[in-house]
């Protein structure tokens, strides 16, 4: 069975965010990245040790630091139109939740 984009969009923000942040009890990958990037450890480094792409790591960091507002919008498929897997892939949001929310409420 394929998954559809956004089906497939809304579970790499939901297991970016729970993982990372530990809300899952996996001692999952992200986690682990998370946890190396903490420790000083570059992307590049984690991905040559892990069999990921850094791009990859990169972006499942990024989604962890959304704000849970807008995870909550994204889980429940009411973001904005322009709020894709790629807009996030291609663009870098802002550290501020609220900056974050204007940014996001312009697509």
């Amino acid at each position: 069975m394929t998954t559809r984009p956004a089906a497939r969009f809304r579970l790499e923000v939901a297991a970016a965010c729970l993982l990372l942040i530990g809300a899952l009890p996996l001692p999952s990958r992200a986690q682990d990245w998370h946890a190396a990037i903490k420790a000083g450890q570059t992307f590049t480094e984690i991905a040559d040790g892990t069999g990921s792409s850094r791009r990859r790591i990169q972006h499942m960091i990024r989604l962890a630091f959304l704000a849970p507002d807008i995870v909550e919008e994204i889980l429940r498929g009411e973001q904005p139109p322009g709020l894709t897997s790629h807009w996030l892939k291609t663009h870098e949001l802002p550290a501020c939740w609220e900056a974050q929310r204007q940014l996001i409420a312009t697509l």
